[in-house]
């Protein structure tokens, strides 16, 4: 009998690129490719994926609206979902002074981040997958023990 499988989140950047279907260039197609084969992998391997309910609003931020209600409801069926319950909310709480020093432009990205963490961590899940091994996001990540680890093989996210 096989024990308990590994738990292990992903960010929003990595959910959006692993089911995204047209890219604007080469890299941005290397890094759809890159985050699919981390996800078949994971399951492959019997380790659970958990997004956060936030992630499933930023997911669904870039989806047509009539869309949304489907595809919402695809992400709960394929993923595990962790909640922004009362846990969550005292472990975001938790990561506001560090939020504050971290602040610049991206202030409410950061607070969306620490909700994400928060989530997954109570959740609980104590390795975060991320497109960025020096974002602020595996800071937070980090700051509450969780091991954070890079999208195998890309190291820089391809906007342009």
């Amino acid at each position: 009998m096989a024990g308990p499988s590994k738990i292990v989140g992903i960010d929003t950047q990595i959910l959006i690129f692993a089911h995204k279907q047209v890219f604007v260039n080469k890299d941005q197609e290397q890094f759809g490719l890159r985050a699919n084969r981390l996800i078949k992998s994971l399951m492959d391997q019997n380790t659970r994926i958990v997004i956060s309910m936030i992630t499933i609003g930023e997911y669904l931020a870039g989806v047509a609206e009539n869309d949304r209600p489907k595809i919402g409801q695809e992400m709960m069926e394929r993923y595990l979902v962790a909640p922004y319950n009362l846990r969550a909310c005292v472990l975001s709480a938790k990561l506001t002074p560090m939020i504050k020093k971290l602040v610049d432009n991206d202030r409410q990205v950061l607070f969306a981040d620490a909700k994400i963490v928060g989530s997954l961590a109570a959740y609980p899940c104590s390795v975060l997958y991320t497109y960025d091994l020096a974002s602020k996001m595996a800071k937070i990540a980090q700051s509450l023990a969780m091991e954070v680890k890079p999208l195998p093989g890309q190291f820089e996210m391809p906007f342009n």
